[in-house]
């Protein structure tokens, strides 16, 4: 999955990419208080179906959602806000259990700026 990740890829794009992961958490550097109401942090985690949907929790509703993919790249835009870094971190756990992980970085332009090392972990 890393090495199918390039420089300039959209969010889209990566999503379509590597959306079959373990764990999939997203954040920016978007400035933001950080004693406000949890639901107003820059992040979120989401979870892809084999039904094409993505789930995410819901803060403010309490619940687990169901997503389209225009819906998960739609709140992406809304949680992370455009113009600030992004990071992806994509966790794959095997059989032994490790963890794998590596991390998609986006520059303020929405487009991968940078593909980090895997590395491993359990």
């Amino acid at each position: 999955m890393h090495d199918s990740i390039h420089i300039g890829m959209t969010v889209q794009q990566v999503l379509d990419t590597a959306k079959d992961c373990d764990v999939f958490q997203a954040g920016s550097e978007f400035p933001y208080d950080k004693k406000a109401d949890g639901d107003n942090i820059p992040a979120m985690g989401l979870s892809w179906r084999r039904d094409g949907t993505y789930g995410t929790y819901d803060l403010a509703a309490r619940r687990d959602i169901s997503l389209t993919e225009s819906e998960a790249i739609e709140r992406l835009h809304t949680k992370l806000h455009d113009g600030y870094k992004w990071h992806f971190h994509y966790t794959y756990i095997n059989m032994t259990p490790m963890h794998v992980s590596f991390t998609v970085v986006f520059g303020p332009d929405g487009r991968v700026a940078e593909v980090k090392p895997v590395y491993g972990w359990d």
